[in-house]
C-alpha cells in the first residue's frame, strides 16, 4: 500500500481506498472499473457492479477466473442475476490469459471480460426488480420448454401468443432463450398479463 501511494503521489486525480470491496459505497456519478478481482468473490463484485443498472457504472473491464468467465458469457443461461444483467450491459470474453502470465501462478487459467451499458436497454430499468422475478421463475429449470416454464403466470392463449412473438423453434428451451427473446417474454407480460399474475419475489 505505502509503494501504491508513492507511485502515485503525484497524481492529484487518484485517491487510494483500503478497504474491504463488497463494502465500499460505489460513486453515485458515472464511472468505470478496470480491475483484478479477487477470484474468492467474483460473483459478489460482478452482483455489486451490475445488480442495480440504474447506478453509474457505465463499463468495465475485468480480470478474473476463467471459468467464472464463461459462465458469465455461456450461450446457455442458467442464473437469473447473469440473465438480468444482459438486459442493460453487454457482456464479452476477450482473452483467455494462462495461469503462467501470473507470477507466483495461480491453481487456475484467468480471462479477461469487458463490460458496456447497452445503449438501449431491453427492459427499462425502473423494472429491474420484476424482471429479476420473472427470471428467477422462469430458470427454475433451465432446460424446461417455454410453455412449461411460464405457466402460472401467461394463460393457455397467451402462451400461444408469446412464443409467436419469441419466434423461436416449436420445441424451445428455457436455457436457448436469447437476449432479445428475454426481453420480448418480459415486454409480453408487463403488456398482456394482469399484474396479479406476475412472479413474485421470493419469502425471506
Amino acid at each position: 500500500m505505502e509503494t501504491l501511494k508513492l507511485k502515485t503521489s503525484h497524481n492529484g486525480n487518484v485517491t487510494i481506498i483500503q478497504q474491504d470491496i463488497v463494502k465500499l459505497q460505489l460513486p453515485k456519478e458515472n464511472f468505470v472499473v478496470v480491475s483484478n478481482i479477487p477470484y474468492s468473490i467474483t460473483t459478489p463484485i460482478m452482483k455489486m457492479l451490475l445488480n442495480h443498472p440504474a447506478s453509474g457504472f457505465q463499463r468495465g473491464v475485468l480480470v478474473m477466473e476463467k471459468g467464472a468467465a464463461k459462465r458469465f458469457t455461456a450461450k446457455a443461461v442458467k442464473d437469473a442475476y447473469v440473465a438480468a444483467w444482459r438486459m442493460w450491459f453487454d457482456i464479452c470474453y476477450v482473452k483467455t490469459v494462462p495461469r503462467e502470465c501470473f507470477a507466483p501462478p495461480p491453481k487456475v487459467d484467468s480471462a479477461i471480460l469487458s463490460i458496456t451499458r447497452k445503449a438501449k436497454p431491453l427492459v427499462p430499468l425502473k423494472h429491474h426488480v420484476l424482471f429479476h422475478r420473472l427470471a428467477e421463475h422462469i430458470l427454475k429449470a433451465p432446460k424446461a420448454a417455454i410453455d412449461d416454464a411460464v405457466r402460472g403466470i401467461f394463460t393457455p392463449p397467451q402462451i400461444t401468443h408469446l412464443k409467436r412473438n419469441l419466434k423461436g423453434t416449436a420445441d424451445l428451451r428455457v436455457e436457448s432463450l436469447s437476449e432479445e427473446q428475454w426481453g420480448v417474454m418480459f415486454e409480453t407480460m408487463v403488456k398482456y398479463v394482469p399484474p396479479f399474475r406476475w412472479p413474485k419475489g421470493r419469502k425471506k
